[in-house]
């Protein structure tokens, strides 16, 4: 009843993608509010592991992460089935094609949050460190694959320029260039800095390689922002679609077998 009043008032399930990015936000600030004011991190600036790794913050973000991982995997679930529903009249193999990748990518994008969450580095590293791979780096693939699809589905529709596509190409590029130099200048401030010891790693303005860790946890949070804000640009398709619940009755049950009943 609650979902259905929500897409009454915001248009259809345009709520959806808003909504994701917005508790993705929340999940990550609030681990970084409650490990700064516990002085378990620094406040300028950790990693986004860094801020979940110690109880209690570990746990909430876990929790929080966790339902961002349901709602990231059902946005593009709902995607998956917009672009269906485009193809059920163009009848495109390559818009098909690019439609199950795009599905399949995101989900186990959405496997990756849940790990991350589940999976601090202080306890089990490299778990934390393949769904940090599957989050960042297959995140800015779906992307990729996402702005392909509306290439295709704009260039039937719409020939002339359109500003979702603009706004999936900035939210991209900032995805990837935040990815490279996340990587780039993470390798050379833990190389400059020789860091060893248990994570999270306590950095010193004064030690060597502190720049390029600024510079390195910078980048990852604009990393996880763009991949958290991109479903954004699917809000208006999304305004055209409405959920609805269906239930059928078999042979068996109290009304006549052939009665279907039908719950909106």
């Amino acid at each position: 009843m609650v979902l259905y009043c929500v897409q009454a008032l915001c248009g259809g399930m345009m709520f959806l993608p808003i909504f994701t990015f917005i508790w993705g936000l929340l999940s990550v600030m609030t681990s970084y509010g409650i490990s700064v004011s516990l002085n378990h991190t620094d406040a300028w600036l950790p990693f986004i592991s860094d801020t979940g790794a110690k109880v209690p913050e570990s746990c909430i973000f876990g929790q929080l992460v966790n339902i961002e991982a349901v709602l990231y995997l059902f946005t593009i679930y709902v995607r998956y089935k917009n672009v269906s529903e485009f193809n059920s009249e163009l009848v495109s193999r390559p818009l098909e094609v690019l439609n199950v990748i795009s599905l399949i990518i995101g989900m186990i994008g959405a496997l990756g949050i849940s790990i991350v969450g589940n999976f601090q580095e202080t306890t089990v590293l490299s778990m934390h460190v393949i769904g940090a791979f599957m989050i960042f780096v297959l995140g800015n693939v779906y992307m990729i694959v996402q702005i392909m699809i509306t290439l295709l589905v704009r260039r039937m529709f719409i020939p002339s320029p359109n500003k979702v596509l603009i706004v999936q190409l900035i939210i991209f590029l900032i995805g990837f260039i935040s990815l490279v130099t996340t990587f780039v200048t993470m390798a050379k401030s833990f190389d400059l800095g020789a860091v060893g010891g248990l994570l999270p790693y306590r950095w010193n303005p004064t030690d060597s390689g502190y720049g390029f860790h600024i510079a390195s946890t910078v980048t990852e949070w604009s990393l996880a922002i763009a991949i958290f804000a991109f479903p954004i640009t699917f809000a208006g398709d999304f305004r055209k679609i409405r959920l609805e619940t269906r239930i059928i009755q078999h042979s068996g049950m109290m009304t006549h077998p052939s009665d279907d009943i039908v719950v909106t």
